[in-house]
C-alpha cells in the first residue's frame, strides 16, 4: 500500500498468465485505489482485503501519480473463472558484461509439472549459460519430490547422497531421506534418479530469489 496526500492505493505484484486479470489487461506494476467502487483508507482496508480474498468478481480502480496525488484511470472489471495455473510461468536469457544467464519463474512445486520444470533447466545446457536465477517469490511450496529433482539437476550429488532431514517431536524421531527415496514419494515422474542425469545443465552458481512469503 502507497498513502499519498491522504489517499491510499494498491500495488498489482503478480498476474498470472490466462488468468481472468491478465486477460482483462492487468499487468504487475498497476496501481488500484479502490475496490468494488469502496476506496482504500484506514476504516475500509479490512472490508477490501476481504472482498478481494473471496475470490467472486470484482471492479478495480486503477490509478495514476499526477502531480503527487493518485487519479483515478479507468475501471477494470474481473469476472471469476477456473483454469490450471502453470508453474513454470516464464523462461528466458539474460545477456550482459559477455554473460548468459538462465531466468526460471517458478511458482509452485507442482510433481504434475516435473517434466516442465526439468526441461526448462536442460534447455539452457546449449546456450552457454554460466548462471541460473529461479525465482521462487510468489512460490508457497508443494511437492518435496519435485523440490529433490530441482536440486538434483542443479547440483553434482548422488541418488543416495542424503537430501532431506525430517525431524519430529520425541516420539516421532528424525529420519533422514536420500534423493531417490524422496523421488519415490509420489507417483509423479521422472522417479528414477538416472533419468535426471540428461537434465543437468552444468552451470556455474544458482541464484534464488525468495522472499518471507516463499515456501520449500
Amino acid at each position: 500500500m502507497l498513502e499519498l496526500a491522504g489517499k491510499v492505493a494498491a500495488v498489482v505484484t503478480l498476474v498470472v498468465p490466462g488468468s481472468p486479470a491478465d486477460q482483462a489487461g492487468l499487468k504487475r506494476g498497476d496501481f488500484f485505489i479502490s475496490v468494488n467502487d469502496v476506496h482504500f483508507n484506514t476504516s475500509t482496508m479490512k472490508d477490501t482485503e476481504r472482498l478481494l480474498r473471496l475470490g467472486n468478481g470484482i471492479r478495480l480502480g486503477l490509478a495514476t501519480l499526477s502531480a503527487g496525488n493518485w487519479e483515478q484511470a479507468a475501471t477494470v472489471t474481473i469476472n471469476t473463472s477456473r483454469f490450471t495455473e502453470q508453474p513454470v510461468y516464464l523462461v528466458k536469457t539474460l545477456e550482459g558484461n559477455g554473460k548468459k544467464a538462465g531466468y526460471i519463474f517458478y511458482n509452485q512445486f507442482a510433481g504434475s509439472y516435473d517434466y516442465r520444470i526439468l526441461e526448462a533447466i536442460g534447455s539452457f545446457k546449449s546456450q552457454g549459460i554460466s548462471n541460473l536465477i529461479l525465482d521462487l517469490r510468489y512460490n508457497p511450496g508443494g511437492d518435496v519430490s519435485s523440490a529433490t529433482k530441482i536440486a538434483a539437476v542443479l547440483s553434482g550429488c548422488r541418488a543416495d547422497d542424503a537430501f532431506v532431514v525430517y525431524q519430529a517431536n520425541k516420539n516421532g524421531g528424525r529420519r533422514t531421506s536420500t534423493f531417490q527415496q524422496t523421488m519415490n514419494e509420489t507417483s509423479y515422474g521422472p522417479q528414477s534418479f538416472s533419468d535426471l542425469l540428461g537434465y543437468r545443465a552444468g552451470v556455474d552458481r544458482v541464484i534464488i530469489l525468495a522472499t518471507g512469503a516463499t515456501a520449500s
